[in-house]
C-alpha cells in the first residue's frame, strides 16, 4: 500500500506537472498560430466594421430576406436546441411580428 502511494507521489512531481502544463501551453499556441494562418486575409477597416455593426443592429423588415435574425425559430429542450423551419416556423414568425423584432412598415 505504501509503495502505491509513493508511485503516485512520484508521478505528481513538480517537474512532471510543470512539463505537462508547458506542453498544454505549447499546443494552445500552435492551435492559435494555425487559426491565424487560416483566417489570414485583408482585415476590415473601421468603416466596414461600422457598416457591419449597423447592418446587424437594424430591425429587419418582416417580409424581407431574414425577418427572424434576432429571434431565430428554435425549440429548446433541456440542453438541446432544435431549429425549426418551413411551415413549423409560422408561430415563431407571428411571435417575432408581435414582439417588434421585425418591422412591418
Amino acid at each position: 500500500m505504501a509503495q502505491q502511494e509513493s508511485v503516485i507521489a512520484r508521478s505528481l512531481d513538480k517537474g512532471v506537472v510543470r512539463a505537462a502544463i508547458q506542453a498544454a501551453f505549447d499546443e494552445q499556441k500552435a492551435r492559435e498560430d494555425t487559426q491565424k494562418f487560416v483566417k489570414s486575409g485583408r482585415a476590415k477597416n473601421k468603416y466596414e466594421r461600422f457598416a457591419d455593426d449597423a447592418d446587424f443592429a437594424t430591425v429587419p423588415y418582416c417580409l424581407g430576406s431574414d425577418p427572424m435574425k434576432h429571434d431565430p425559430p428554435a425549440i429548446k429542450l433541456g440542453g438541446i436546441t432544435i431549429g425549426v423551419g418551413g411551415l413549423l416556423a409560422i408561430p415563431f414568425f407571428a411571435k417575432t411580428v408581435m414582439t417588434g423584432k421585425c418591422r412591418v412598415k
